[in-house]
């Protein structure tokens, strides 16, 4: 017998294996309602994610907003509390329009970073870049750069021209948006700062070569340790990863090659393993995305581990199972 969730009736279980639950269904029992009404769902998700299900619903937590929800507590403004809001007097939207709308200056970005990036840039004389006051560079150094820049500056310009009410409203954006950009772009500073200062520390030679005389006779495994040890004390997967290919790359690169390891394969395994343990609780997009939300790691980090950490390390550990037993693939 599956039990009732919250007063609903019980079912009677008649097969389950690997997540695949059938039921016997009782006449006059919805197979689906919304919350509160009794329904198949509510009963099978609780008997999938019991304990999760039911420590979040008793904790008020859950994606149906009810009267109980304040729009102080995830920071949005609602119509009654500020009337003179620009923000909060607008009327009725039409939801099937502002999906495209909305998707538009997404896609100025996508197509605009592709033609500046492959056109456009390289068309220009920058000839003047190898200068000694512009830093004697190359525009390819700079193309990603330029490109994200004007694509996006582009797509701004687009949002405004499609979202323009009045001076007031648009001030209230603009200034809002600045003030919520501050936060990613110091977390990520700090955390790329952090990287570099560990980089530079006598330790790191330490770490350096304890991870790479770990299982020597396989250099994927030795790499999978590596690049997520660098990550983890980075908490920046992209820092990282660069620590790692930088300081160590060569280094793992001859051993493929010795080892007969396809460097493809060697560059998969490195790519993947940064994504693992750079999310632990010091990471800049962790810490942001938790602040956003509203909620401390007490509460959420538990769910963002196993989704951030722990998978990506069981998929890198498949990948290296197979690369090792099947070769690149």
């Amino acid at each position: 017998m599956l039990p009732g969730v919250c007063g609903l009736m019980s079912l009677t279980l008649l097969y389950e294996s690997g997540g695949v639950l059938a039921v016997a269904k009782p006449a006059g029992l919805a197979t689906q309602a919304p919350a509160g009404v009794p329904s198949v769902e509510a009963v099978v998700r609780e008997r999938l994610f019991g304990e999760g299900v039911a420590a979040a619903r008793a904790a008020g937590e859950g994606f149906e907003s009810t009267e109980a929800d304040s729009s102080d507590a995830v920071g949005l403004a609602s119509p009654t509390s500020d009337p003179a809001d620009p923000l909060a007097a607008e009327g009725p939207i039409d939801q099937a329009g502002s999906v495209w709308l909305a998707l538009l200056p997404i896609a100025c970005v996508l197509l605009l970073n592709f033609a500046f990036s492959r056109l456009v840039i390289p068309a220009w004389d920058t000839a003047y870049l190898g200068e000694e006051r512009f830093g004697k560079t190359e525009v390819s150094r700079l193309l990603g750069s330029w490109s994200t820049i004007l694509s996006m500056a582009i797509a701004i310009a687009v949002t405004i021209a499609i979202f323009y009410r009045d001076p007031a409203r648009l001030t209230t954006s603009l200034g809002e948006g600045a003030k919520s950009s501050l936060l990613p772009i110091f977390n990520t500073a700090c955390e790329y700062g952090y990287g570099n200062t560990i980089r530079a520390l006598a330790g790191f030679a330490a770490i350096r070569e304890a991870v790479t005389a770990i299982a020597p006779g396989n250099p994927l495994i030795s790499e999978a340790i590596a690049v997520n040890a660098l990550a983890g004390i980075t908490g920046s997967a992209s820092g990282g990863l660069s620590i790692a290919l930088t300081s160590l790359g060569e280094t793992y690169y001859q051993r493929g090659l010795a080892a007969g390891i396809d460097p493809e394969l060697l560059h998969r395994v490195a790519s993947m393993s940064c994504g693992g343990l750079d999310s632990l609780p010091h990471n800049g997009a962790v810490i942001t995305l938790l602040l956003i939300c509203g909620v401390t790691h007490r509460q959420a980090y538990k769910d963002v581990a196993v989704v951030t950490v722990l998978v990506p390390l069981a998929a890198t550990a498949a990948v290296i199972a197979l690369g090792t037993s099947l070769g690149s693939f």
